[in-house]
């Protein structure tokens, strides 16, 4: 019958550990490539007339991997109407909405050595927290199967018993994070 008496909800548990490791992993390879301070260039416009500022998406696509001020005008320039006044540039809304000062900087910004992106967790009590609670998901993951299995008729009491302690002395005999699985992963899906 192979369980059934939980309708397999228990392999939730298991899909939320495993997420959980590899955000831990995600946080930690984050911390060990660390971080690198670019140059870059960026826009945004403001409304002429009320003063509001926006940065449409359009705009920030276009600015990016730019470095120099001339080649965003060029950009502007080739597709939509743009005229300079007074040393400042000004784009015409294509909907008739209105005129808008693109207002240009350079921008000291943080990003990854890896250029990809990772999650931060600073506060390494939190990290510990959830490496605790990776433990006890990994732990209830397995208690869940084991009693699933046992309610189903598919294991009787000792064999409960016997798999419920090979399993759980199984994950205590294997490190908590797979952290070789994880950074080989990370690694791949940067270089791809």
């Amino acid at each position: 019958m192979s369980g059934g008496h939980f309708d397999y909800y228990q392999y939730h548990i298991n899909e939320i550990a495993e997420q959980l490791e590899r955000n831990i992993a995600d946080i930690e390879y984050g911390k060990s490539i660390g971080k690198v301070k670019k140059q870059e260039l960026c826009a945004h416009l403001v409304d002429v007339e009320s003063g509001r500022k926006s940065w449409p998406f359009w705009l920030l696509e276009m600015c990016r991997g730019l470095v120099y001020v001339d080649d965003l005008k060029c950009g502007l320039k080739k597709w939509h109407k743009c005229y300079e006044k007074d040393g400042k540039i000004y784009v015409d809304d294509a909907n008739g909405l209105g005129v808008f000062e693109v207002v240009i900087s350079m921008e000291e910004t943080e990003h990854w050595a890896d250029g990809d992106s990772h999650l931060e967790i600073e506060d390494s009590e939190v990290l510990d927290e959830f490496k605790k609670g990776l433990e006890i998901l990994k732990k209830a993951a397995i208690y869940a199967q084991r009693i699933d299995w046992l309610l189903s008729g598919d294991d009787g009491e000792d064999s409960f018993k016997r798999r419920l302690k090979e399993e759980l002395d199984e994950l205590e005999s294997n490190p908590l994070i797979d952290y070789k699985r994880w950074n080989e992963l990370l690694k791949c899906h940067v270089d791809e």
